[in-house]
């Protein structure tokens, strides 16, 4: 087998194969580095804008009025919103944007008076073409560029050396169909393991380089981790291309169906899962979310008013008459609405995330996210992040703190870092995915191979 396989690495090196294969990997990577490059740099300069002005200019006052915090006499005038409160960049969304996208949304925590809220903004890029065209992450070359490569390299493994005669040739000469398979595998897979694992190193020196030139020992743990999935998706779709061609006579028709299949597993499967998702729990958006918050608030502050005629402390914009009263009531409403309904996105995401297993390329993406800080766990760690900020500018409030303080709390307090021992609970499932569908494919090609007709 062993014979068979450096025989396979010789001719992809003489034919070009290999080099050909090394040129696209480092094109698609250097491509990548370079894009998100612009990328990195744009959210770069929105925090550091978000974290250079004084609390002062971030927010001009708004909450002067609020419970008479800082003595002045009730008002329904607004003024001037802050930047939002944004969360620290993360180097690695080079490698896998994941859901950085929720992530780097500003954050205000003061949106509806009188009751103290988090309202997300998105991100804000003047440069049309990049919202339209998002720069490709790594993980984005990864599972197209290389997970095509892999079928490339292995449609024909079998029905292409079947046409040019030389299967039943190998066979002839005594050697088992197991080690011609195997040793033809091995060395169509180490050509394409060579190629990326070269662009690999290339794309790691220019991250540390400029982007990250003293990483930690946590950050070498991650990009090992995502070196390793990665290695598993190739080898993933190398075996899907092998199984496939040890079910067709000839190689177009192997070609035609991998590059189907391979389409199909990347693209629609996790599309397809999230519809489903959306189907069986459906959620509201963020500003439905707000807007049924306001109507339980303006509801319980209607019916008070007609309980207590005349009673209302001060009238606010679109929230109608004020109840110093109720309002300890009227936030906790609020918070059970707003945690049930984050009850049944986590149920939504649980689901298609379920569902979207049924391909490999999904256990790639939320396993690399999870390593690159970027992954479902991260999201829900900003949100509960964003969930104690307020709820420090909830209990300043309650204790008629001036609305600078508020401020200050609100603008100042750390995001905590990411978890690597959860990210690394997360994706070992992932990983053990990932060996069952390369095993089971590479099963399914022996199996065939033992009765397949090489005349």
């Amino acid at each position: 087998m062993m014979e068979i396989a450096l025989k396979e690495l010789r001719s992809s090196f003489t034919s070009g194969r290999l080099t050909a294969a090394l040129l696209i990997s480092m094109g698609l990577f250097l491509l990548s580095f370079v894009l998100m490059t612009e990328e990195y740099g744009h959210r770069v300069d929105n925090y550091a804008l978000s974290r250079s002005l004084p609390v002062e200019e971030l927010y001009s006052g708004m909450l002067y009025a609020y419970r008479f915090a800082d003595g002045g006499s009730p008002s329904s005038s607004t003024s001037t919103r802050p930047l939002g409160r944004i969360s620290p960049p993360n180097p690695l969304i080079y490698v896998a944007r994941g859901l950085d996208v929720d992530m780097r949304q500003s954050a205000h925590f003061f949106q509806n008076f009188p009751i103290i809220d988090t309202v997300f903004e998105p991100d804000q890029d003047a440069n049309l073409y990049r919202v339209a065209f998002p720069a490709p992450d790594l993980l984005f070359m990864i599972q197209v560029g290389l997970g095509l490569l892999a079928v490339m390299f292995s449609f024909g493994i079998i029905s292409g050396e079947r046409e040019k005669g030389t299967l039943k040739l190998m066979l002839a000469t005594g050697a088992s169909r197991t080690s011609v398979l195997g040793g033809k595998m091995l060395g169509n897979f180490l050509s394409l393991w060579i190629a990326f694992t070269t662009a690999w190193l290339i794309y790691l020196l220019l991250f540390i380089v400029f982007v990250v030139p003293d990483p930690t020992g946590e950050i070498w743990i991650r990009l090992a981790g995502i070196y390793v999935l990665a290695c598993l998706h190739i080898l993933v779709f190398f075996c899907l291309g092998s199984a496939i061609s040890a079910f067709t006579r000839n190689s177009a028709t192997a070609l035609v169906i991998s590059l189907f299949c391979w389409a199909f597993l990347i693209f629609v499967v996790p599309g397809l899962a999230s519809l489903v998702g959306k189907q069986l729990v459906p959620i509201w958006s963020d500003q439905k979310l707000q807007e049924e918050k306001l109507l339980v608030a303006t509801k319980m502050e209607e019916e008070y008013e007609r309980a207590h005629p005349g009673s209302a402390a001060y009238q606010s914009g679109r929230y109608g008459q004020v109840h110093l009263e109720i309002q300890g009531d009227v936030e906790k409403a609020m918070a059970e609405l707003e945690d049930e309904e984050n009850r049944r996105r986590d149920r939504l995401v649980e689901l298609t995330s379920y569902f979207s297993r049924f391909s490999p390329i999904s256990s790639l993406t939320l396993s690399v996210a999870s390593l690159s800080g970027t992954g479902l766990e991260d999201q829900q760690r900003f949100r509960s992040d964003l969930n104690e900020i307020k709820s420090t500018v909830l209990q300043m409030k309650n204790d008629n703190q001036r609305s600078i303080d508020l401020m200050s709390a609100a603008y100042t307090q750390s995001f905590s870092s990411p978890d690597l021992n959860l990210a690394i609970q997360s994706a070992s499932g992932d990983v053990a995915l990932l060996v069952i569908w390369a095993g089971v494919l590479f099963v399914i090609a022996a199996v065939r191979f033992g009765f397949y007709d090489v005349r």
